[in-house]
């Protein structure tokens, strides 16, 4: 599906942005909205999202994401690990791109009553976490 996708990240973001947009959207993606570094995309039958970087701190947060997912999966040891958190699925796409499974329901912050949820939900950042799978797992949980 991207193997004819190249990022120019010499190019002005707003340029970046249209292009990525573009070739998603010819792909049935949709745009769903950005971060502070990543500007995010649904897939047509909303199983996965895409997250691409806006500039070097997105990529070391997908890096990141996809290490940490992987280390909590295989029960690797990793400091970043949030003691007893569950993670959405993820894992990295041409090493920049992040494909992380979509989750059910966003709970963030807007929603977010303390009693309701387990410790490990106010370490992640915003507390920003959902459902996967009738999981309560955190989406976007690197630390930069």
């Amino acid at each position: 599906m991207l193997k004819s996708f190249v990022i120019n990240f010499n190019q002005d973001l707003i340029c970046r942005k249209y292009y990525i947009t573009n070739f998603l959207s010819k792909k049935g993606f949709r745009y769903v909205g950005e971060g502070r570094h990543r500007f995010v995309y649904l897939s047509k039958n909303k199983r996965f999202v895409l997250k691409f970087p806006i500039d070097d701190n997105g990529l070391r947060a997908n890096i990141e994401e996809a290490e940490i997912y992987s280390n909590f999966k295989n029960k690797i040891c990793d400091s970043r690990i949030v003691k007893d958190a569950d993670y959405a699925p993820c894992r990295l796409i041409d090493g920049c791109i992040l494909m992380m499974f979509s989750i059910e329901n966003d709970l963030g912050f807007a929603n977010f009553d303390l009693y309701l949820y387990p410790k490990w939900v106010l370490d992640i950042d915003s507390t920003q976490v959902g459902l996967y799978k009738n999981r309560l797992v955190a989406y976007d949980y690197s630390t930069l």
